[in-house]
Protein backbone atom coordinates (compact mmCIF):
# COMPACT_ATOMS: atom_id res chain seq x y z
CA UNK A 1 0.00 0.00 0.00
CA UNK A 2 2.92 2.55 -0.22
CA UNK A 3 3.03 3.25 3.69
CA UNK A 4 6.73 4.07 5.15
CA UNK A 5 7.34 2.31 7.97
CA UNK A 6 8.89 5.69 9.64
CA UNK A 7 5.04 6.66 9.60
CA UNK A 8 3.97 4.09 11.88
CA UNK A 9 3.44 3.58 15.37
CA UNK A 10 3.91 0.06 16.33
CA UNK A 11 1.12 -1.49 18.48
CA UNK A 12 2.03 -5.36 18.56
CA UNK A 13 1.04 -8.21 16.87
CA UNK A 14 -1.95 -10.04 16.02
CA UNK A 15 -2.46 -14.28 16.30
CA UNK A 16 -1.08 -15.39 12.85
CA UNK A 17 -3.13 -16.86 10.19
CA UNK A 18 -2.09 -19.48 8.25
CA UNK A 19 -4.09 -19.78 4.60
CA UNK A 20 -6.13 -22.76 3.76
CA UNK A 21 -5.44 -22.96 -0.15
CA UNK A 22 -1.80 -21.92 0.47
CA UNK A 23 0.68 -22.56 2.24
CA UNK A 24 1.44 -19.61 3.79
CA UNK A 25 1.08 -17.79 7.19
CA UNK A 26 0.13 -14.39 8.18
CA UNK A 27 1.53 -12.56 10.76
CA UNK A 28 -0.65 -9.59 11.02
CA UNK A 29 0.77 -5.81 13.46
CA UNK A 30 -1.31 -3.25 14.52
CA UNK A 31 0.04 0.13 14.43
CA UNK A 32 -0.77 3.34 14.41
CA UNK A 33 -0.62 5.36 11.08
CA UNK A 34 0.99 9.17 11.64
CA UNK A 35 0.01 11.09 9.46
CA UNK A 36 -2.00 10.41 6.31
CA UNK A 37 -0.66 9.05 2.90
CA UNK A 38 -1.47 8.25 -0.46
CA UNK A 39 -2.33 4.31 -1.09
CA UNK A 40 -0.43 2.56 -3.68
CA UNK A 41 -1.53 -0.94 -3.78
CA UNK A 42 0.22 -3.61 -5.41
CA UNK A 43 -0.60 -6.41 -7.48
CA UNK A 44 -1.83 -8.16 -4.50
CA UNK A 45 -4.66 -5.62 -3.78
CA UNK A 46 -7.76 -5.07 -6.22
CA UNK A 47 -9.12 -2.10 -4.14
CA UNK A 48 -9.01 -0.60 -0.40
CA UNK A 49 -12.39 -0.04 1.07
CA UNK A 50 -13.54 1.28 4.29
CA UNK A 51 -15.56 -0.34 6.98
CA UNK A 52 -16.79 1.58 9.94
CA UNK A 53 -16.59 0.18 13.15
CA UNK A 54 -20.29 -0.16 13.24
CA UNK A 55 -20.49 -2.44 10.66
CA UNK A 56 -19.03 -4.71 12.90
CA UNK A 57 -21.55 -4.40 15.78
CA UNK A 58 -24.70 -4.98 13.78
CA UNK A 59 -25.29 -8.81 13.51
CA UNK A 60 -27.42 -8.45 10.90
CA UNK A 61 -24.12 -7.11 8.56
CA UNK A 62 -23.05 -10.89 8.83
CA UNK A 63 -24.03 -13.97 6.68
CA UNK A 64 -22.07 -17.30 5.54
CA UNK A 65 -20.02 -17.38 2.50
CA UNK A 66 -20.86 -20.68 0.85
CA UNK A 67 -17.86 -21.33 -1.71
CA UNK A 68 -17.77 -24.20 -4.48
CA UNK A 69 -14.69 -24.86 -6.27
CA UNK A 70 -14.98 -24.84 -10.01
CA UNK A 71 -14.10 -28.37 -12.01
CA UNK A 72 -10.29 -27.13 -12.30
CA UNK A 73 -9.83 -27.02 -8.45
CA UNK A 74 -11.22 -30.22 -8.17
CA UNK A 75 -7.96 -31.88 -7.48
CA UNK A 76 -7.03 -29.32 -4.73
CA UNK A 77 -7.76 -31.43 -1.98
CA UNK A 78 -11.52 -31.22 0.28
CA UNK A 79 -11.74 -27.78 2.02
CA UNK A 80 -14.52 -26.53 3.72
CA UNK A 81 -16.56 -24.33 1.78
CA UNK A 82 -18.69 -22.50 4.45
CA UNK A 83 -17.07 -19.29 6.19
CA UNK A 84 -18.35 -16.25 8.23
CA UNK A 85 -18.17 -12.95 6.22
CA UNK A 86 -19.50 -9.10 6.71
CA UNK A 87 -21.60 -7.43 4.49
CA UNK A 88 -21.39 -4.15 3.85
CA UNK A 89 -22.17 -0.92 1.25
CA UNK A 90 -19.52 1.16 0.09
CA UNK A 91 -20.23 4.69 -0.93
CA UNK A 92 -22.36 4.22 -3.65
CA UNK A 93 -24.13 1.24 -2.26
CA UNK A 94 -22.31 -1.71 -3.68
CA UNK A 95 -22.09 -4.50 -1.59
CA UNK A 96 -19.15 -5.41 -0.05
CA UNK A 97 -18.00 -8.76 1.21
CA UNK A 98 -15.64 -9.15 3.54
CA UNK A 99 -14.28 -13.14 4.07
CA UNK A 100 -11.15 -15.15 4.41
CA UNK A 101 -8.24 -14.51 5.92
CA UNK A 102 -8.90 -10.32 6.01
CA UNK A 103 -12.30 -10.71 7.72
CA UNK A 104 -10.25 -13.31 10.59
CA UNK A 105 -7.58 -11.19 11.11
CA UNK A 106 -9.81 -8.13 11.59
CA UNK A 107 -12.41 -10.16 14.46
CA UNK A 108 -9.50 -11.01 15.42
CA UNK A 109 -8.12 -7.68 16.39
CA UNK A 110 -11.92 -6.53 17.33
CA UNK A 111 -11.57 -9.71 20.18
CA UNK A 112 -8.26 -8.11 21.43
CA UNK A 113 -9.47 -4.84 21.88
CA UNK A 114 -13.34 -4.73 22.30
CA UNK A 115 -13.15 -8.75 23.15
CA UNK A 116 -16.04 -8.85 20.22
CA UNK A 117 -17.25 -12.50 18.62
CA UNK A 118 -18.34 -13.44 15.64
CA UNK A 119 -22.09 -14.19 16.44
CA UNK A 120 -24.03 -17.27 15.94
CA UNK A 121 -24.27 -17.87 12.14
CA UNK A 122 -26.84 -20.89 11.72
CA UNK A 123 -29.92 -18.68 11.36
CA UNK A 124 -27.54 -16.25 8.86
CA UNK A 125 -28.24 -15.28 5.30
CA UNK A 126 -26.08 -17.42 3.34
CA UNK A 127 -24.00 -16.00 -0.12
CA UNK A 128 -23.08 -18.63 -2.76
CA UNK A 129 -20.27 -18.36 -4.76
CA UNK A 130 -17.91 -20.07 -7.19
CA UNK A 131 -14.69 -20.33 -6.74
CA UNK A 132 -12.26 -20.10 -10.38
CA UNK A 133 -9.20 -21.20 -11.40
CA UNK A 134 -8.47 -17.44 -11.08
CA UNK A 135 -8.52 -17.53 -7.47
CA UNK A 136 -5.09 -19.59 -6.90
CA UNK A 137 -3.40 -17.83 -9.61
CA UNK A 138 -4.05 -14.89 -8.16
CA UNK A 139 -5.13 -13.15 -11.54
CA UNK A 140 -7.52 -9.93 -10.84
CA UNK A 141 -10.74 -10.50 -12.24
CA UNK A 142 -14.08 -7.96 -10.94
CA UNK A 143 -15.31 -10.78 -8.36
CA UNK A 144 -11.97 -11.05 -6.52
CA UNK A 145 -12.00 -11.42 -2.85
CA UNK A 146 -10.56 -9.50 -0.17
Amino acid sequence: TGLSPWNIFFLGPLPSYSLLLFRRTIFPLVGFVKKSWHFCPNSEVERIIEIPLMAFLDETNYALYNIETSSELKTVRERPNQFPCLITRDSQGNEEILWGATFYIIMNFLKVVFDLEIPNMSSKRTIKRILGPDYLTGHQNKHRDR
